[in-house]
């Protein structure tokens, strides 16, 4: 059952980063991984338990190699040149 509904959440969490992400501009410093490797890649998301149930993070890498941000933090929070939050949460 549990993998069901994650499953299940996970679709609805990549229709959250198209809609609240990707519709949002089209930028034109890089270009989109989308679901190659992106945060519309449902690869990179996993389940995390919680006190109440569960919660389904993405954990898309930086295309850059490092490792002291994660994807999801800098696009949900802005940063530097992001041009505003876009929270997919």
């Amino acid at each position: 059952m549990t993998k069901e509904v994650v499953n299940e959440v996970k679709d609805e969490l990549v229709n959250a980063v198209y809609i609240s992400v990707y519709d949002a501009y089209s930028p034109v410093q890089y270009e989109r991984r989308y679901d190659n490797g992106g945060l519309g890649s449902r690869q990179y998301m996993c389940m995390e338990e919680t006190q109440n149930g569960f919660f389904v993070r993405d954990f898309a890498p930086l295309d850059n190699g490092r490792i002291d941000y994660h994807l999801d933090d800098i696009v949900v929070n802005g940063f530097d040149h992001m041009p505003f939050p876009r929270n997919f949460y």
